[in-house]
């Protein structure tokens, strides 16, 4: 247009337009006064609607936000620490509400794939299709239910996810999760009203007069899409406070047969009940109560991990045949009782775990050695039998537990936090955790963003940091199971019980004037008494 202008082409940055994340930027001339066309630095995305396209980079993000436990307004506070002007919170929200959605049915397909792929496995394995599989559940609360005293009458938890993975392969797959909320988001409720009156896309589902922890009906619901899928339930391992088992009898699913407790929640439930033991003031060797709480508190967690090796060494032994393995757990019992006053003949006849010398690793030296009567022994039998009776055999039978619900629920945390409530869109949030844990980092990430078309260019810095990042979580995940490194972390904790036991030693010193041991008077942090 101006072949003879010597002047300086530069960015217009009076018509610049912002669009979230991207911009649209024209050319100028700084001497005649030239004046390009608005051209966008970015790729759209189409999705055959009337309007605005949304950019590629603004959809990403979202994503990317689904999976963290910030929101959009503390990413926008991120931006402007970093001198980057931030979208608009209202256009974030919307995309946000779109992203979140397809998140959801994205990560339905995903666990129906997972329940097919179950199936299959039934049939490599000479089974009927529909033959019954090992599962697991939980259910997961923003807050817990006894925390609202004084603050609420209803209980405190607003929000619930209920989960159910598979016990079948190593891998746990999540194959069903369900999500129950008592917050609407709409802008349009009417005020004073507890209740949605059903507005569009309301999230909605528990009535605020109702129970949040009503576990029964969340199992059953959840595990309705599995039979939908034609995928039944033959053992459901719970923890000991669920009602799933009863709510999932109520599904037409004739193969479920029995409820399994877990063996983590039961050795817990066993630890407990032996530190509300009376026992007599002479079978631990300490002066004072405090003293002998403690030392009661340590006896418990070296009994639960005693009946817990004994356990799986037997399951490892006679493998399903519970009538060799609640034979041989018998007379465990009494062998346990005679190890812990000090004669271990029963325990090289009996025990798989102890020859005579097992070391009592919770218990301080010189006092592992406990002087029981026969009332003692008693009440010790009986807390024994909560971990290796006929009964509590039948119920662990196969070993299971709800270790990867409980990892899931852990998960969740990052993306649903329980300091952040997000009412419109914890549902997408949570199938995008589930989709993340199913999938891997970089696999479930690149699946994600061509699902709702903002893909990820393939062969590139992005792509490459993502594959190391799940190679890297992987490496960490199976490093920790190795046989080593858990008896690296055995061996650390008896070092810090034995420095413990050190230190209280230290903190006693000789008056030689007064010919006697003094204790060096402890100060506590606060003082709450006055």
């Amino acid at each position: 247009l101006h072949p003879e202008c010597t002047g300086d082409i530069v960015f217009d940055f009076e018509r610049e337009k912002q669009w979230g994340l991207v911009w649209q930027e024209a050319l100028t001339c700084v001497r005649c006064g030239y004046k390009s066309k608005l051209e966008k630095l970015y790729d759209e995305i189409d999705n055959g609607k009337k309007g605005r396209k949304a950019a590629k980079p603004n959809v990403g993000v979202q994503v990317g936000l689904a999976s963290s436990s910030i929101s959009n307004a503390s990413f926008c506070e991120i931006l402007l620490h970093a001198n980057i002007p931030c979208p608009a919170e209202r256009a974030m929200q919307k995309t946000a509400n779109s992203v979140c959605t397809k998140l959801k049915e994205l990560n339905e397909e995903s666990m129906r794939e997972i329940r097919e792929n179950m199936k299959e496995i039934n049939m490599i394995k000479g089974l009927p299709e529909t033959n019954g599989i090992k599962m697991e559940s939980d259910c997961r609360y923003s807050n817990r239910l006894n925390s609202g005293a004084g603050k609420t009458p209803f209980q405190p938890a607003t929000q619930a996810t209920y989960t159910i993975a598979e016990n079948e392969t190593s891998n746990k797959k999540i194959i069903a999760v369900k999500n129950y909320s008592k917050l609407c988001s709409s802008q349009h409720r009417t005020s004073g009203m507890l209740d949605c009156h059903e507005h569009k896309d309301c999230a909605q589902n528990v009535k605020a007069k109702q129970s949040i922890g009503n576990e029964g009906r969340y199992a059953r619901e959840t595990y309705r899409t599995c039979v939908q899928d034609r995928l039944f339930c033959s053992h459901i391992t719970t923890d000991s406070d669920s009602q799933a088992y009863e709510g999932m009898r109520k599904e037409e699913s004739q193969v479920l047969s029995s409820n399994l407790s877990c063996i983590r929640h039961l050795s817990r439930t066993q630890q407990r009940m032996i530190e509300r033991q009376e026992f007599s003031l002479a079978m631990f060797a300490v002066k004072t109560k405090a003293e002998r709480d403690k030392l009661r508190k340590r006896f418990a967690r070296d009994i639960s991990g005693r009946c817990s090796a004994e356990f799986s060494a037997a399951l490892k032994q006679h493998g399903n045949d519970t009538s060799a393995v609640i034979r041989a757990l018998s007379y465990i019992t009494d062998a346990i009782v005679l190890c812990y006053g000090g004669c271990c003949v029963l325990c090289k006849q009996y025990s798989f775990v102890c020859r005579g010398n097992l070391t009592k690793s919770f218990m301080p030296e010189g006092k592992s050695l406990l002087r029981m009567t026969l009332d003692d022994q008693r009440k010790l039998r009986t807390c024994l039998a909560v971990r290796l009776g006929a009964n509590a055999v039948r119920a662990t039978k196969f070993g299971t537990n709800t270790n990867k619900c409980e990892a899931v629920n852990r998960a969740f945390v990052k993306s649903v936090p329980k300091t952040v409530t997000f009412s419109r869109n914890y549902d997408g949030r949570i199938h995008g955790a589930v989709h993340s844990l199913n999938n891997g980092l970089a696999t479930s990430a690149i699946k994600k963003c061509a699902f709702v078309k903002a893909d990820l260019s393939c062969g590139t810095k992005v792509a490459r940091k993502l594959l190391e990042r799940e190679k890297r979580k992987r490496y960490l995940s199976n490093y920790k199971k190795k046989s080593q490194v858990k008896a690296r972390r055995i061996h650390k904790r008896n070092q810090w019980y034995k420095a413990y036991d050190n230190k209280k030693n230290e903190d006693k010193f000789y008056d030689k004037r007064k010919g006697e041991i003094k204790i060096i008077k402890k100060f506590s942090e606060h003082n709450y008494s006055k």
